[in-house]
């Protein structure tokens, strides 16, 4: 029973007392990683959240942007044009909401997922932005929902509901 005491008294201090420390990349790294994430670009302008899988994704265009812009600041998608198309097949204009896939049912996180992309890309918000902070205010039901749908609301400089 000391034993265990000990341990658990020991094992945070050793975890505490060792520093994760991050690698930096290196240029070729850098430019290595912007190419794999741009290869998961499709030519519909979405991006496929693995190089597996064959249809495009609206969460995996957040992350792959995000990625591409976190890597170096002036690196680009290598379709930026097709970006908005994907985007506007996702949006379902009779209910203000988005769908992860163009063809799907909209739903709270792909929503928001479709929020933060326009947000990304400098989308115009007048004309969508009012029906997606409706959407939300209609559909946002769990605690989940609230703070996926509250962070995207602040991505997109939109007031929330």
């Amino acid at each position: 029973m000391k034993a265990n005491r000990l341990f658990l008294c020991v094992l945070p201090l050793a975890t505490l007392s060792t520093p994760a420390l991050a690698q930096n990349l290196n240029s070729n790294q850098i430019e290595q990683s912007i190419g794999y994430v741009n290869d998961l670009q499709n030519t519909d302008g979405g991006f496929r959240p693995a190089a597996t899988d064959n249809e495009s994704d609206l969460g995996a265009m957040s992350s792959a942007l995000r990625a591409i812009k976190y890597l170096h600041p002036r690196a680009r998608p290598r379709n930026r044009d097709a970006l908005p198309e994907f985007v506007a097949k996702c949006y379902h204009p009779a209910t203000g909401g988005f769908s992860s896939k163009p063809g799907r049912e909209p739903d709270v996180r792909s929503t928001a997922m479709g929020l933060m992309v326009m947000a990304e890309l400098k989308m115009d918000m007048k004309e969508r932005g009012p029906a997606i902070t409706r959407y939300f205010a209609e559909n946002a039901k769990t605690m989940p929902d609230f703070y996926i749908a509250a962070a995207a609301l602040n991505a997109a400089e939109l007031p929330p509901p």
